[in-house]
């Protein structure tokens, strides 16, 4: 319970909502973000199924409070501002480690050209 001091009110046992929004700085950055192929495939002008994004972050993270595995295309969108880049219609995710996250593009249909 709640109750502030020296004791005027009742006491409480409400729960705040949870916190958004930017709260500053961090000083984690994103060190590298390299996409590749799966293997024999030859793409010039975009993903194919199976294409992959390893994202390195400068530190350690707190893996932004999402499971290891099994990141959805919605929490991946959460996560970064695409800037009006496609990636493709769908797309999946985990962390091979507290620094580094895996993409895997499942569905490229849609997807812009990588730059």
């Amino acid at each position: 319970n709640i109750r502030n001091y020296p004791p005027q009110c009742a006491e409480t046992s409400a729960t705040s909502g949870v916190l958004l929004g930017n709260f500053g700085s961090s000083p984690i950055t994103i060190s590298s973000w390299v996409a590749s192929a799966p293997a024999g495939i030859t793409t010039c002008g975009g993903f194919a199924s199976g294409s992959k994004m390893i994202v390195t972050f400068s530190q350690d993270t707190n893996r932004a409070h999402l499971p290891s595995t099994g990141i959805t295309r919605t929490q991946l969108d959460q996560l970064f501002a695409w800037n009006n880049i496609n990636v493709g219609s769908s797309y999946t995710g985990e962390w091979t480690n507290d620094r580094t996250l895996q993409i895997v593009i499942l569905d490229p249909f849609g997807a812009s050209p990588p730059q």
